[in-house]
């Protein structure tokens, strides 16, 4: 039971949720939270084309799922137009609309999922708007660490940090980062902004790393994903990696040309497979089939695939701008690499590609890692809910 702003005793919370209604990252969050009275109305943050499917399935709802979730009348295909106004507008349209939903649900929270999309709209829609509710702000992985470096952006997140009643991130840093330009309220606790896996999924975790003989890859490259990298320290070492399988997986365009020039050079078994051919449980079985993981980039968050990496038996080396750290012991159940030079990774990729007892053994404690993990922040988000008053 709680009280609701306008007066109302309810023992239902409302909750207004900015954020990409095209994202599976979205979807698996709304996951975390189907066995808790809330109501969710969902507005569109971003130029999105569809409706997730797994959004579209919890608007349906099921037996099991006490939670409901539903769309604003514009979140499907009007969302694009109206962004696209928005660029010339500067997001006073959409802020406009945004606070029409809340006078209308009169929400006892209005949460953000992302800064960019979806926090910098929600706080330009607060400014000198009268909200008996709270704000909440989730950051993604990059949100502030790398938009901070931008003067344009730094002004934008002090203002809605400085405004958000409660702040929840996926990692440590994130919070430091946090304080650091300004909140002062309310940390929720640490959840991975992609959800949980369930015990299904992590039964997965049985292969041997011996028995293993892939090498994923996360193949973005643009804005702060850098596979290219990865391309051109195999193209190099072209001879030690023959006889291993690579994939490339979540490809953009860029990394499938270069995959593909890279095959015809060295004849090496290299496949990149683009972006959403992948369902979620084909990324874990090719994670649960891999030695190893790579992940290379300017910036990120935890990184998802890095900790179903961990998840998965698939030994992590990840790019030090993440803080997959906070999970792995560094160089024993996974790595931080600090450069992406392609000498660098060479070397360091073939190190651990052919150290199977080291492998062997972090696979079994990345296991225990997870599980453990998982478990707490189970036990977390149930002594703090995130829609608690």
């Amino acid at each position: 039971m709680g009280w609701h702003p306008d007066g109302r005793l309810v023992d239902r919370k409302q909750v207004v949720l900015v954020c990409m209604v095209d994202s599976i990252h979205v979807a698996r969050w709304l996951r975390l939270f189907v066995d808790e009275k809330v109501d969710f109305f969902l507005f569109p943050s971003g130029p999105n084309r569809r409706i997730h499917p797994q959004i579209r399935d919890l608007i349906r709802s099921n037996p099991d799922q006490v939670s409901t979730v539903k769309l604003v009348p514009f979140a499907g295909a009007l969302s694009l137009p109206l962004w696209a106004l928005d660029q010339i507008f500067r997001d006073k349209l959409r802020s406009s609309l945004l606070r029409g939903v809340l006078r209308g649900v009169k929400p006892e929270f209005v949460h953000a999922l992302e800064f960019q999309h979806g926090g910098y709209l929600a706080e330009k829609a607060l400014a000198g708007f009268f909200f008996e509710g709270e704000f909440i702000a989730t950051n993604y992985g990059s949100d502030i660490y790398w938009f901070q470096k931008f003067p344009s952006h730094l002004v934008k997140i002090r203002r809605l940090l400085g405004r958000a009643d409660r702040y929840s991130a996926e990692c440590l840093r994130d919070y430091k980062l946090a304080k650091t330009h300004g909140f002062k309220g309310l940390e929720l606790p640490l959840i991975p902004n992609s959800g949980l896996l369930g015990a299904k999924e992590l039964a997965k975790n049985r292969t041997p790393s011996s028995l293993r003989n892939t090498l994923a890859v996360k193949g973005y490259q643009g804005w702060v994903g850098r596979a290219g990298a990865v391309v051109e320290a195999l193209s190099k070492h072209r001879n030690e990696f023959h006889g291993v399988k690579i994939v490339f997986f979540s490809s953009n365009a860029i990394t499938v040309f270069r995959v593909l020039i890279l095959r015809l050079k060295t004849r090496l078994d290299v496949q990149a497979i683009r972006k959403n051919r992948l369902s979620h449980s084909e990324v874990l079985d090719l994670l649960s089939e891999s030695r190893v993981y790579v992940g290379a980039s300017l910036s990120d968050g935890l990184s998802t695939s890095s900790i179903e990496a961990m998840a998965m038996g698939a030994f992590p080396l990840q790019s030090d701008t993440a803080c997959s750290s906070e999970w792995f012991l560094h160089g024993q159940t996974g790595q931080s690499m600090e450069s992406l030079n392609p000498e660098y990774l060479a070397k360091h990729i073939l190190e651990t590609f052919m150290d199977t007892s080291r492998l062997e053994s972090a696979r079994k404690s990345n296991l225990s890692i997870v599980s453990e993990r998982y478990r707490r922040i189970e036990e977390s988000k149930g002594h703090l809910s995130f829609y608690n008053l």
